[in-house]
C-alpha cells in the first residue's frame, strides 16, 4: 500500500487539516508594527499650524511626497495629510475637499469631518469635549498601544483646535507648561480679550469723568548767565537784565 499525498483540490474540498494549510493575509506593515491600529501622527503643533496656514495658497498638487513637503518647508506634512485622508499614494484624494480645507470659511467643517473620521475610535471611546487629559491619554493607549502618548495627544488636540472641536483638557495653558498647551481658536481668543478689555475701558472712562483732564504740574527750571562789565552804570545793568527777560519771555511763548 502506498501513501497518497492529497492535491490542492482534495485539500480544499476536505477543508484545512492544520494551521499550516491556512493562508493568512499578512497585516499591513504599519499595523503589525504597533500591534493594533495604525499609529497616529506625533507631529508638533507648530508644524500642523504651518501646514494649514500654508495650504491657504496651495492648489491641490499633482504629487505629494517628501520632496514636495521640503520645497515648502513643511515638516511632516505628508504624515498629517495621509493620516487625515487628504492624500493617498502621493495623490490628493479629492481636490474639492482639499480646497474646502484651504478656505478659512469652510476649513473647520471640512477638517472636522476628516478628524472625526481618522480618530473615529477615540471619539467612540470618550466624550472628547469633556474628557480630562488622563482620559485622552488612556484612549490613545487602548487604541494604538502607545507608550508615551503626549505628542500624539497634542497633535490630536491641535487638529481639533483648527476644526473648532472643543477639547476642554487643552483649553489655554495646561499644568504641564507651554510645551503641552494648545492655543484657543483665534475667534475665541479675540472674544475673551474683548470681554476682558471692556471692564478696564469702562473704569478708565469713569476715572476720566471724575477727575477731568489732568493738568501738567511739571515746571521747567533754567539757569542764565549774564555778563556785566565792572564799569557799567546801574541803568546799563537794568537794560541788560530787561533784554534778557524779554528774550526769555518770547521763547516761552513759542
Amino acid at each position: 500500500m502506498t501513501d497518497t499525498i492529497p492535491n490542492a483540490a482534495s485539500r480544499t474540498a476536505a477543508g484545512p487539516t492544520n494551521d499550516r494549510d491556512v493562508k493568512r493575509k499578512p497585516l499591513p506593515t504599519h499595523v503589525a508594527k504597533v500591534g493594533r491600529a495604525p499609529r497616529p501622527p506625533e507631529v508638533a503643533a507648530s508644524d500642523i499650524d504651518k501646514l494649514l496656514d500654508r495650504m491657504r495658497t496651495l492648489a491641490p498638487p499633482p504629487k505629494v511626497d517628501a520632496a514636495w513637503a521640503r520645497s515648502f518647508n513643511l515638516t511632516d506634512a505628508t504624515i498629517i495629510l495621509g493620516w487625515l485622508g487628504l492624500v493617498k499614494d502621493g495623490k490628493v484624494v479629492d481636490p474639492a475637499v482639499w480646497n474646502r480645507v484651504r478656505i478659512p470659511a469652510t476649513r473647520a467643517a471640512a477638517l472636522g469631518d476628516l478628524v472625526r473620521s481618522s480618530y473615529a475610535s477615540i471619539f467612540e471611546q470618550i466624550d472628547v469635549a469633556e474628557a480630562t487629559r488622563e482620559d485622552l491619554e488612556g484612549a490613545f493607549v487602548n487604541e494604538y498601544n502607545l507608550g508615551d502618548t503626549r505628542r500624539y495627544v497634542r497633535a490630536f488636540a491641535t487638529l481639533c483646535r483648527h476644526s473648532e472641536i472643543p477639547v476642554r483638557a487643552f483649553e489655554g495653558r495646561t499644568d504641564a507648561g507651554a510645551a503641552d498647551s494648545v492655543a484657543l481658536p483665534r475667534r475665541e481668543v479675540a472674544r475673551r480679550s474683548a470681554k476682558q478689555a471692556m471692564p478696564l475701558a469702562a473704569a478708565k472712562e469713569k476715572t476720566k469723568e471724575r477727575l477731568g483732564t489732568p493738568r501738567s504740574t511739571f515746571h521747567h527750571a533754567i539757569t542764565v548767565s549774564v555778563q556785566i562789565a565792572p564799569d557799567w552804570t546801574e541803568d546799563q545793568i537794568r537794560e541788560r537784565l530787561s533784554s534778557v527777560n524779554r528774550i526769555l519771555a518770547e521763547d516761552g511763548e513759542r
